[in-house]
C-alpha cells in the first residue's frame, strides 16, 4: 500500500491521455502526501481510497475527456480528505403508525352482546327446551372462548368467532372466516356438538362447573387444563 501502487492504478485509468496526466499526477501527489501522514496500519482510509481506484480502473469508460479526468481526480482528493460519509439522521414518519384494530382472541367484546346472548338462548332452546342448565353451559363456554365476540380471532388466525371454530383442524374446516365471524352462523354450527357433549356429561352425573368443563374438553378440545377456565365461568352470561 504506497503511492507507487496508486500511481499505477491512476495511470491505467487515464490510458495514455496526455492532457489528463497533470491533473492525475496532482491527485497521486495528494494521495502520497496523505499516506505519508497516516502510516499507522489501523487507519481505514487508505484501503478505501485504493478500493475506489480499483473499481474505477477495472472498467474505464471509453472516450473520456479532460474534464472527465479532472472530475475523477477531484473525487479522489475528496475521498482521501473525507473517507467516511457522515450518517444522516433518520427522519420521523410524517404520520403516526396505525395500530391494528383486529380483535384479539378472548379480549374484546362485541358492542351487541345482547344479540349474541339472544341467539345462544334460542339455539339452546331449540335443542333442549326449558333447560336452563344447557344455556348456562354454552354461555360460559362462549365467554371463555371469545368473550362473546363474533369477530374474535385466535390460534394464529385459524380459530374464528364466538366458539373459536378452527379452520385448520377443527369444527371450522371447510368454512370461511367471513361466515365463521357471523354470530348466528358460528352458533348454529357449534351448538349441536356442544349439546351432544352436554348430554354425555349429564349421563355421567355431572353438573354445574364440572359439567361445563367436561363439555368444553369434549366439544371444544382446548389445550389440556384450559377447560377449567370455562367451568369457572359457569353461571355467567354473555353481555351479563
Amino acid at each position: 500500500m504506497n503511492k507507487d501502487f496508486i500511481k499505477r492504478l491512476l495511470k491505467s485509468l487515464v490510458s495514455g491521455a496526455d492532457t489528463a496526466l497533470t491533473t492525475a499526477g496532482q491527485a497521486i501527489q495528494d494521495a502520497g502526501g496523505w499516506l505519508e501522514k497516516n502510516k499507522q496500519a489501523n487507519k481505514p482510509y487508505a484501503p478505501q481510497a485504493i478500493q475506489m481506484a480499483q473499481q474505477q480502473a477495472s472498467s474505464p469508460p471509453p472516450q473520456r475527456t479532460q474534464e472527465d479526468f479532472m472530475e475523477v481526480a477531484r473525487k479522489y482528493r475528496e475521498g482521501l480528505s473525507n473517507p467516511t460519509p457522515t450518517p444522516q439522521p433518520m427522519q420521523a414518519p410524517s404520520q403516526p403508525m396505525q395500530q391494528s384494530t383486529t380483535p384479539v382472541y378472548g379480549t374484546e367484546k362485541t358492542r351487541d352482546n345482547s344479540k349474541v346472548a339472544s341467539l345462544l338462548d334460542r339455539y339452546a332452546e331449540s335443542l333442549s327446551p326449558k333447560d336452563d342448565e344447557f344455556k348456562k353451559v354454552i354461555h360460559a363456554i362462549a365467554l371463555d372462548e371469545s368473550g362473546g365476540n363474533p369477530m374474535a380471532v385466535g390460534d394464529n388466525g385459524n380459530s374464528i368467532g364466538i366458539f373459536q371454530n378452527n379452520m385448520a383442524g377443527g369444527r371450522g374446516i371447510g368454512h370461511t372466516k367471513e361466515n365463521l365471524s357471523k354470530a348466528e352462523y358460528n352458533i348454529k354450527l357449534s351448538v349441536p356438538e356442544l349439546y351432544r357433549a352436554f348430554q354425555s356429561g349429564i349421563n355421567k352425573g355431572l353438573k354445574g362447573s364440572e359439567l361445563t368443563a367436561y363439555v368444553s374438553r369434549v366439544a371444544q378440545r382446548p389445550r389440556a387444563g384450559l377447560e377449567e377456565r370455562a367451568g369457572q365461568k359457569y353461571g355467567m352470561r354473555v353481555g351479563g
